[in-house]
């Protein structure tokens, strides 16, 4: 089932580029009463991307990163002595990846991460 719902975030996402439906681009990826976590940069992903975060709550936290398929790529877990995650994108292929924030076991933000060599 997890598989099915980020193929069709992902095809939902190509048609509205494709349409020119996008949403403002304000720097954050996801922001509520437990973490503040910004866009990954740069963007698209050369050899790493960086994402900046605050975790407002004692909560368990992670980035996810999944092939187009939907098969898990890897895990980063987001800790409250840090403030900043790099995933180094060299050893993957060119194209393009998901990548969901994960709060406590759910699932609550996915998008698209490009990477070009």
């Amino acid at each position: 089932m997890k598989k099915f719902v980020l193929i069709v975030l992902f095809l939902v996402s190509i048609f509205c580029e494709a349409v020119g439906l996008r949403p403002p681009q304000t720097g954050k990826f996801f922001e509520n009463t437990q973490i503040s976590i910004s866009l990954p940069y740069p963007y698209p992903a050369n050899e790493s991307t960086t994402f900046q975060y605050q975790l407002l709550q004692n909560v368990e936290a992670r980035i996810v990163l999944y092939d187009v398929l939907g098969n898990e790529v890897a895990s980063y877990p987001l800790s409250a002595e840090n403030n900043r995650l790099t995933i180094v994108t060299s050893g993957l292929k060119t194209g393009m990846y998901l990548y969901s924030l994960v709060l406590e076991g759910k699932n609550v933000a996915t998008k698209k991460l490009l990477v070009s060599h």
